[in-house]
C-alpha cells in the first residue's frame, strides 16, 4: 500500500476548503489507504463512506482509520445514525450494479487516482453517473432527466463560492489524477 500523489492533493484541498465538505454526505471510489476519509472525518463530513474493490486494501484502510481514532462499520444502518463512524464498502468496480448504489445518497462524490487502467473506465464512469443522478431522481423539485449526465471537463474555477454553488445545484464529483499518459487520460474524458 501507499499513499499516491492525487491523493495527498484532494486531502489538501479537503483540509484547505473544508466548508465545502462539513455537514455533507461524502463518497470516494477507490480509497486506498483511506487519507481521504480520515480528512474529511477531520472537517466533519456528515457521513463518509469510503470504498475499494480490494479486501485486502479495505482490511488496511480500516486499519488505518482505527489508528487515527475513527470507528468503521460495514452495517449501512449503524453508519447513517452514527456521524462519526466511517463506512468502508467493497465496491469491484466491474459488478457494481445500480440497486446496490441505491442506499448511497453522497453530496460530494471522490476519487484520487483512480484514472490508471483504461479497462475500467466504463465501469467507473458508470459508477460515478449512478451516484451523480441518484439526488436528480430523488428530488421531486427536478424536471430534468436522470438517464444522462454531463461532464464539465471546464471547471477551473478559483472561487470558492462557485465550488460550493455546485453542490446546491446536486451531487458533484471531484477527482484527482496526475496524467501519467495523455491517451489514458483523454479516453477517460470521451467518455
Amino acid at each position: 500500500c501507499s499513499i499516491w500523489p492525487s491523493s495527498l492533493l484532494l486531502s489538501e484541498f479537503i483540509l484547505s476548503f473544508p466548508e465545502i465538505f462539513s455537514n455533507k454526505s461524502c463518497f470516494e471510489v477507490g480509497s486506498g489507504v483511506g487519507l481521504v476519509g480520515i480528512c474529511l472525518a477531520h472537517v466533519k463530513a456528515s457521513k463518509v463512506t469510503l470504498t475499494d474493490g480490494d479486501h485486502l486494501t479495505l482490511a488496511n484502510m480500516r486499519s488505518n482509520l482505527e489508528l487515527n481514532q475513527l470507528s468503521t462499520d460495514t452495517s449501512l444502518l449503524e453508519s447513517y445514525e452514527d456521524p462519526n463512524v466511517v463506512q468502508c464498502v467493497h465496491l469491484p468496480w466491474e459488478s457494481a450494479s445500480e440497486s446496490g448504489l441505491s442506499a448511497f445518497v453522497p453530496e460530494i462524490i471522490l476519487g484520487a487516482d483512480i484514472l490508471y487502467d483504461r479497462s475500467c473506465f466504463p465501469d467507473l464512469v458508470r459508477i460515478l453517473a449512478i451516484l451523480l443522478n441518484r439526488r436528480k431522481s430523488v428530488s421531486s423539485s427536478r424536471k430534468e432527466s436522470s438517464k444522462g449526465f454531463t461532464l464539465d471537463t471546464k471547471c477551473n474555477t478559483n472561487d470558492l463560492n462557485d465550488l460550493t454553488a455546485v453542490t446546491s445545484k446536486g451531487p458533484v464529483a471531484y477527482i484527482a489524477t496526475v496524467i501519467r499518459n495523455i491517451d489514458t487520460f483523454n479516453y477517460f474524458l470521451s467518455l
